[in-house]
């Protein structure tokens, strides 16, 4: 994502017409589907690239899609103390994209999370990471992402978590509760959870 986020802004008078195609093209993909249409996300979050994610927005506003997730995680909640400075420049870098991502949404009706949770825990959004993580939230709308997949040790951890009645139980006496952003889009940010 680093590279193709700087190749769009240097080569951006060029790529403008051919990315905003492509995300409408998404939009229309998705549509055809015949699903509700609740939210947007990107892969490794390429949509919250400041160039993008002015069309994505845009295409939101057209196509009625009311929730996007912007990745914005409070480094005093999510941090463990194991994090490389890399990967603590990256989390930086998206609290700095999750604030003007809200600057342009302010101008239209969609919204996102207060906070969205899992990339510092990528990979490993076990149970001890969820109480961890739910231990130190202290309200607002989150969203938490994971990668529960059966193919791989990591994955089975958190595929197991997220079907655990001790995570439901965290979550409940957290004072959250679960929704899913079909829910959460419609009654809207302002509404805290």
């Amino acid at each position: 994502p680093g590279p193709t986020g700087v190749a769009h802004a240097l080569l951006w008078p060029r790529r403008r017409e051919q990315l905003e195609r492509e995300i409408r093209a998404q939009f229309e993909a998705y549509l055809a589907t015949g699903l509700p249409f609740d939210h947007v996300d990107g892969h490794h979050h390429l949509h919250m690239h400041p160039l993008l994610f002015d069309l994505v927005a845009r295409c939101m506003d057209e196509y009625k899609v009311s929730w996007v997730r912007l990745v914005d995680e409070d480094r005093t909640v999510a941090r463990r103390g194991d994090e490389s400075l890399p990967g603590e420049f990256i989390a930086w870098a998206f609290q700095l994209l999750a604030r003007r991502a809200r600057r342009v949404l302010a101008r239209g009706e969609a919204r996102g999370p207060d906070r969205v949770f899992g990339l510092r825990a990528t990979g490993r959004m076990d149970l001890e990471e969820w109480q961890h993580l739910l231990a130190k939230l202290d309200g607002g709308t989150v969203e938490v992402y994971t990668h529960p997949d059966t193919s791989t040790d990591a994955g089975r951890r958190e595929l197991d978590a997220l079907c655990s009645s001790e995570v439901r139980d965290a979550v409940a006496r957290a004072g959250f509760s679960l929704v899913g952003t079909r829910e959460v889009g419609r009654r809207g940010i302002s509404e805290r959870r």
